[in-house]
């Protein structure tokens, strides 16, 4: 067992090394232009939200793509499931199968590795203002083929890293509740503080072994969403619903007992006011994926919206006026999104 982290701590002291060929670590001063507030901070979604609550109607009329530019080249490498922080400054994306974990900042500079690990990429979190990220990694033992798991904090300014657990059982992706991370292992639920602030909201959902379960700073409750095989799930920025998506059903939303279908498709994302959700639809022959479309809809009423986008893994800018995502080759790009409201006409 001593070789089996022994091995653990030189793999992970190689990853947070390995660099982009035309990227270093970006130092403190390169890539922290602001620093948040700790009381009374807001991240850019709640300013923005203020600004739509003022709205009479808060479900648009119509929607429309306006402008579309790349945030990433091929040249930089081919890259998918792309996150941003809530402050909007960094954008975070692995590659193919999950391998690997790079950030870059969205005002432009280099594209920069933050670890080569095996499954890094999957379902990892993201501070609110961008320092920390948090992340799960598959390593096989020394003298067996059984694969253990580690959940790593890593600084994004230094490239420093942190193990903050390691076990031969698996380990769930984390959540950030205030200022934790919460996780499960052999279905034991595991906290541990990690921030200096209450950054992180103040509730969370989360899943382990088909189970989901709503944690808050001191209590953690088992949900039932009267659904089996949910490949994604989210808790509403603003509200208690929660958004998830079911394999071979589609999107529903739940709230309080009540559970409302959206539409077939995958790949769920609330909106930083809560109102709309991002989604994409795949098109077969049968025998492979010929194109997966972006789409957009209300939760109250229901409406669906196209937006003849052509991509993948969408999420929202904090700003909540674009949408980010990966092309079938590997880029990743931002297209603004125009919401028309009857007042506007």
């Amino acid at each position: 067992m001593k070789k089996f982290f022994v091995l653990l701590i030189l793999l992970f002291s190689i990853s947070a090394c390995s660099k982009q060929d035309n990227g270093k670590l970006p130092s403190e001063k390169q890539i922290d232009k602001t620093q948040p507030e700790p009381e009374g901070y807001k991240s850019a979604h709640q300013r923005d939200y203020e600004k739509y609550k003022k709205k009479k109607n808060l479900n648009p009329d119509s929607v429309e793509a306006v402008s579309t530019i790349a945030l990433t080249e091929i040249s930089e490498g081919k890259f998918y499931h792309p996150k941003i922080s809530a402050n909007g400054e960094y954008l975070f994306f692995t590659s193919q199968n999950y391998q690997g974990l790079w950030v870059k900042r969205t005002d432009g500079g280099n594209v920069v590795r933050l670890s080569s690990g095996r499954g890094a990429g999957y379902k990892f979190v993201v501070s609110p203002d961008g320092k920390k990220v948090f992340y799960r990694l598959r390593i096989k033992g020394s003298k067996s083929h059984k694969t253990g798991f580690s959940l790593i904090m890593q600084n994004v300014n230094s490239g420093k890293i942190e193990i903050i657990a390691s076990s031969e059982q698996r380990i769930s992706p984390p959540v950030l509740v205030g200022n934790e991370v919460v996780y499960f292992i052999d279905g034991q639920l595991l906290r541990k503080k990690v921030l200096k602030y209450n950054l992180g909201k103040s509730e969370e959902v989360l899943q382990f072994n088909g189970k989901v379960f709503k944690v808050s700073k001191d209590t953690v409750k088992e949900l039932n969403l009267n659904e089996k095989n949910i490949l994604s799930l989210e808790l509403s920025p603003v509200s208690e619903e929660i958004l998830f998506s079911v394999r071979g059903k589609g999107i529903y939303v739940f709230n309080k007992g009540n559970k409302v279908y959206i539409d077939s498709g995958e790949n769920p994302v609330w909106s930083p006011d809560g109102k709309l959700i991002a989604y994409t639809k795949e098109k077969s022959d049968g025998m492979r994926i010929k194109e997966t479309k972006i789409f957009i809809a209300s939760v109250l009423p229901v409406k669906i919206f196209k937006t003849n986008l052509a991509g993948e893994y969408p999420v929202w800018h904090p700003g909540g006026r674009h949408l980010v995502y990966s092309d079938s080759n590997g880029k990743i790009l931002q297209t603004e999104i125009n919401l028309v409201y009857k007042e506007e006409k």
